[in-house]
């Protein structure tokens, strides 16, 4: 009997065990499961396939967090290191700008190749008067500070309709495609020669200049239009003169004078410079078919910008001259001048003059500008036949110093070809000086 109750006991006791093994069992299968539904969601929301995905977790993530730090609380550190940044730089600046100038300005213990007053006239005036401007095709000016300064200008009416651009003939510019210019003679004080070729005409300017007075003396600057086939197309020319300050005090237009051959128009003026002052333009009157249209106008601007206001200044001049008959605008409606300007206001400090040459050109045409310091006591006005004497003395004074020197005609095959290259190239180097200020 007591067996048959321990064995009873034992049951019991094994039945327990077994009961409470299948109850731990079944609690641990369901931490198992409850784990790996934990770890499959958690595959699901972090992505792993794609840095965008993750990238967008991530934001996700970041924005529903709440940051302990408001951005707004760093924007006053960003704004101090900006400031210092800026401070920083321009200290750098101003110290690299002061060691420059410091290596830069040391003075050079030899004589000055130009004093302050070497260039007044009183000095020097056989170098005052000068064709010192080089960026020109023709310009002429004093050496001072504030000069006059004089500049030629042309188009013909042809390229005029071609372009809108490039038909102004003024400053030396490789667009205008001229086949050559340069100055066949020059000496560097008193005279100088320069050959333009533009297509089916020459143009050649020769400018001379006296001594006298205490201003410089006088100088003549002649234009020469030369057809290089039988006939030419109508073309115009200019000549301008700018000062910095207003210098104009009389104009008088289109004068014919006393042997009725040339029309004159006279310009006075006055500079603390050059003292009082007559600038003539001397234009042949033509016969009645070929009257050159002349124009003149005056303003106020800076010498950089003549070229393009005078471009935009040109109308046709059929819109120009309201005193013209109808025939007249219907003859020369293609034909593009300055326009009408009654009254010449004298602070202006800028006068050009406009010849227009309305039918084809078959012969040679000149005309002279003349510039007459009122110092100079003169005998002879530097035009006309004088003019043409002074001009041929000259040319030959040049060519027998330039032989006395170079010698080229002893030299072995040396022609008359090569020699006037030679001496053509030394009138470049003269030609080609200018003064700056």
């Amino acid at each position: 009997m007591v067996n048959a109750k321990l064995t009873q006991r034992r049951r019991q006791v094994e039945n327990k065990r077994s009961s409470s093994h299948q109850e731990n069992t079944t609690n641990g299968d369901k931490i198992a499961a409850a784990v790996a539904a934990a770890r499959s969601t958690r595959r699901r929301t972090t992505p792993h396939s794609s840095h965008r995905s993750r990238f967008d977790y991530l934001l996700k993530y970041f924005f529903k967090k709440k940051s302990l730090i408001s951005i707004s609380s760093y924007i006053p550190i960003i704004f101090i290191f900006l400031i210092c940044l800026a401070v920083i730089y321009f200290v750098s600046i101003l110290f690299i700008n002061s060691q420059k100038y410091e290596y830069t300005n040391v003075p050079l213990k030899l004589p000055k190749l130009v004093n302050v007053n070497d260039t007044a006239p009183e000095k020097n005036p056989e170098r005052f008067w000068g064709t010192y401007r080089s960026n020109l095709y023709f310009g002429v000016k004093h050496r001072s500070p504030q000069s006059l300064s004089g500049g030629l200008m042309w188009f013909d009416s042809k390229k005029i309709h071609q372009s809108n651009d490039h038909f102004l003939r003024h400053w030396c510019d490789q667009n205008d495609r001229l086949p050559f210019y340069g100055w066949t003679y020059h000496d560097g004080e008193k005279f100088a020669i320069e050959q333009i070729q533009d297509d089916n005409f020459l143009l050649q300017v020769e400018w001379v200049k006296h001594l006298g007075g205490q201003h410089g003396g006088d100088w003549t600057t002649r234009v020469n239009v030369i057809p290089q086939v039988n006939k030419t197309d109508s073309m115009s020319l200019f000549f301008y003169f700018h000062h910095d300050l207003p210098w104009m005090d009389e104009i008088i237009t289109s004068k014919k004078s006393n042997d009725e051959q040339y029309r004159v128009t006279t310009v006075r003026g006055q500079t603390n410079e050059l003292d009082a002052f007559t600038i003539k333009f001397k234009i042949p009157s033509g016969k009645e078919s070929q009257i050159p249209l002349i124009h003149t106008w005056t303003d106020r601007l800076p010498i950089h910008n003549v070229h393009e206001i005078i471009k935009r200044k040109l109308v046709p001049y059929d819109t120009s001259s309201s005193s013209s008959t109808m025939k007249k605008q219907q003859q020369y409606n293609h034909y593009y001048v300055l326009p009408d300007q009654e009254v010449k206001y004298f602070e202006h400090n800028f006068f050009i003059l406009q010849v227009t040459l309305t039918q084809s050109i078959v012969e040679p045409f000149t005309f002279d500008i003349i510039y007459e310091s009122d110092s100079v006591n003169r005998q002879n006005e530097l035009s006309g036949v004088y003019f043409n004497e002074q001009i041929v003395q000259l040319q030959k004074q040049f060519d027998e110093r330039f032989e006395s020197i170079f010698q080229l005609k002893t030299k072995q095959n040396m022609d008359t070809k090569k020699i006037n290259f030679a001496r053509s190239t030394f009138s470049n180097l003269l030609g080609g000086v200018s003064y700056f200020t």
